[in-house]
């Protein structure tokens, strides 16, 4: 229980500071990462010098609501990448299967239904949030 808290304070200074973050599992325990993303192309200092950085902020309601589902998926040890975008935060599970939480919304991209796992783990926090919408697949 203490090691949850411990996760779970680390969390919260992540989103504090405005962080993405990952949850991986080592020997069933927890760990908290930086996320890494994919490079498909080099580019050098010079090329990124004028291109500005946007960072989002996490609004306090989110971070609340982050914070639930967090705990909820790390009791059910469920891998999960937390990436902060300027207007949007997503909770993402792997590459198709993603829930982007609004200040006032959440899109639900990649599951079927509320029952699939590990979206029936924490749809009830999500529902406190706000209207939920279920993206269809692209064909």
């Amino acid at each position: 229980m203490q090691q949850l808290a411990n996760i779970l304070n680390e969390i919260e200074e992540r989103l504090n500071e405005s962080k993405s973050l990952e949850v991986a599992y080592e020997n069933d325990t927890p760990i908290i990462k930086d996320v890494k993303g994919i490079v498909k192309y080099k580019v050098s200092k010079n090329e990124v010098k004028g291109i500005r950085k946007r960072k989002g902020k996490v609004k306090e309601k989110t971070k609340k609501v982050l914070l639930k589902l967090s705990e909820k998926l790390i009791q059910n040890k469920t891998a999960f990448k937390i990436i902060i975008w300027p207007k949007v935060v997503e909770l993402r599970f792997d590459l198709d299967r993603f829930i982007s939480i609004y200040d006032k919304e959440v899109k639900i991209a990649g599951f079927t239904s509320k029952e699939e796992e590990p979206l029936s783990y924490i749809y009830n926090i999500l529902e406190t949030h706000g209207k939920i919408v279920f993206l269809k697949p692209l064909k």
